[in-house]
């Protein structure tokens, strides 16, 4: 079986969460992300004369869905704002990589898989920081609460689903 066919207005998810800094007093938050694939389209990079239009590769182009980049416009329905979209909203990978392994780590079709991608990526940075010999006691409470966090998030989600 093949992977989910990906179409230009669909909606993919990504949590976006941050630790503790007591010394700013700043606590842990997660924030759930829409990111909407606008298009799917050979990419512009320039190339040789002698090379083939087919060797560009095709790529899937997304945005990040918030009131910075969507929005009412004046006299007209609402939609994509026009205006250039800054870089750290848009996110793009090459359709052959998607067909190959699957969705860049942060992104999921489902609001539930983000939540379970940010928990297993948690994990990993939990695994590897003991690895590590020289870890702070302090550093390692705060991925265990921002692990806590997020399955506490995703408990949420799950409960609201139902």
């Amino acid at each position: 079986m093949g992977r989910k066919k990906l179409k230009v207005g669909m909606s993919l998810w990504r949590v976006l969460y941050d630790y503790d800094d007591p010394e700013q007093d700043i606590k842990a938050y997660t924030e759930l992300q829409e990111w909407v694939i606008r298009s799917i389209k050979r990419s512009n990079t320039k190339r040789k004369s002698w090379e083939p239009k087919e060797d560009k590769p095709i790529m899937v182009y997304a945005v990040h869905k918030h009131s910075g980049t969507w929005g009412k416009r004046p006299g007209k329905f609402s939609g994509w704002i026009e205006y250039n979209i800054n870089e750290w909203n848009r996110k793009s990978f090459k359709l052959e990589d998607y067909e190959k392994d699957g969705l860049p780590d942060d992104l999921s079709f489902t609001k539930a898989g983000a939540y379970k991608a940010a928990i297993a990526r948690e994990k990993v940075w939990i695994k590897r920081r003991k690895e590590w010999r020289d870890v702070d006691p302090e550093d390692d409470e705060t991925s265990k609460k921002v692990l806590k966090m997020l399955t506490t998030q995703y408990n949420r989600h799950k409960k609201k689903v139902k």
